[in-house]
């Protein structure tokens, strides 16, 4: 895991943990698996309405814009 994401976590109160798939037995459940040390994060954007109201609409049109593209 990369040291963003593991502060990112701890920041919200969790204590992340790098996955074993020996221990998780994904071998029981699928016939392969890529090892590509990545995560997914979701990518969320979260904002209270109020304050997404309170932004100017071209900066939530920017806003809006770069969070519907794809990463």
């Amino acid at each position: 895991m990369s040291r963003l994401s593991t502060s990112t976590f701890q920041a919200l109160g969790a204590t992340p943990i790098s996955l074993n798939l020996q221990i998780a037995k994904f071998y029981e459940v699928q016939e392969y698996c890529a090892m590509t040390n990545h995560m997914w994060d979701g990518l969320l954007n979260p904002m209270n309405g109020k304050a997404w109201r309170a932004r100017p609409a071209d900066l939530q049109a920017v806003l809006t814009n770069y969070m519907n593209r794809r990463h």
